[in-house]
């Protein structure tokens, strides 16, 4: 049985890294956001159904990437609908959103934005622009 410290000093003399490790980046600061905050950083709702947020997080596996879309309601704080692919696709997010409206079934309008949003725009349906039942992956117009 060796100490923590042994290992760790033994490690580092013959350089060998953990698989989780990660060189500290100094300096390094975030961007500008991607895009308009829609919901203005107020993360309350007051029934369910009033705000989704999505997220879109990369997972390594022994398979290779898996990327999984989920959508949080923020009144209930529970995963809505989620999807998952091992390509980032405007399909995964579609899919996701289609998955948290035939489950939840919300009335009304509706606004979504992904981090997708060079390949789906911005989507607002309304009576006079109801949502159209496809989008291309490309451009996110309707097929």
């Amino acid at each position: 049985m060796a100490s923590e410290r042994r290992i760790w000093r033994l490690c580092s003399q013959n350089s060998i890294l953990s698989v989780i490790h990660r060189r500290a980046r100094a300096g390094i600061k975030a961007g500008p956001p991607v895009h308009d905050d829609l919901i203005e950083r107020d993360f309350s709702a007051t029934a369910p159904n009033r705000k989704w947020l999505t997220d879109i997080t990369e997972h390594h596996t022994g398979e290779g990437k898996l990327y999984l879309c989920a959508i949080k309601d923020l009144h209930s704080n529970r995963i809505v609908g989620y999807s998952m692919d091992g390509r980032m696709k405007a399909s995964l997010a579609v899919a996701a959103l289609d998955h948290a409206v035939a489950l939840r079934k919300p009335a009304g309008t509706w606004c979504t934005r992904t981090r997708l949003a060079v390949q789906i725009p911005q989507v607002c349906p309304s009576p006079e622009h109801p949502r159209p039942e496809r989008l291309d992956g490309k451009s996110g117009r309707p097929r």
